[in-house]
């Protein structure tokens, strides 16, 4: 995604793309889960050792998915910003039970 011309909604279908496997989005999902809970759990200790932890948890899990599952370069390298936006978008699609739709909508077949 060499192009910003699209806008976020080409980035988000192209995220979409670049996370097609169910097994590379779960592993996202834990990643996302644990690195937030550390984040949480830094905040209410006061102590940056857990939100640390979780972080590099979360990056590894995340992706140990797209070198293994994917065979293809984080969004991260490039647009970090936007990659986290679309990592929270996904989750949140995924809780709510509307990744299929989302799958579907730009092109991605469902398992």
């Amino acid at each position: 995604m060499a192009d910003d011309s699209g806008g976020y909604h080409q980035f988000w279908r192209h995220y979409v793309h670049e996370h097609a496997h169910a097994g590379t989005r779960a592993l996202h999902y834990a990643g996302t889960i644990i690195g937030l809970f550390g984040v949480t759990l830094a905040i209410l200790t006061l102590t940056p050792g857990p939100a640390f932890t979780g972080i590099v948890i979360a990056y590894l899990l995340a992706w140990s998915g797209h070198f293994f599952i994917e065979k293809n370069r984080p969004c991260a390298f490039t647009h970090p910003l936007w990659s986290f936006a679309s990592n929270m978008r996904m989750l949140h699609c995924w809780l709510t039970g509307e990744i299929d739709p989302e799958l579907k909508s730009s092109g991605v077949p469902t398992e």
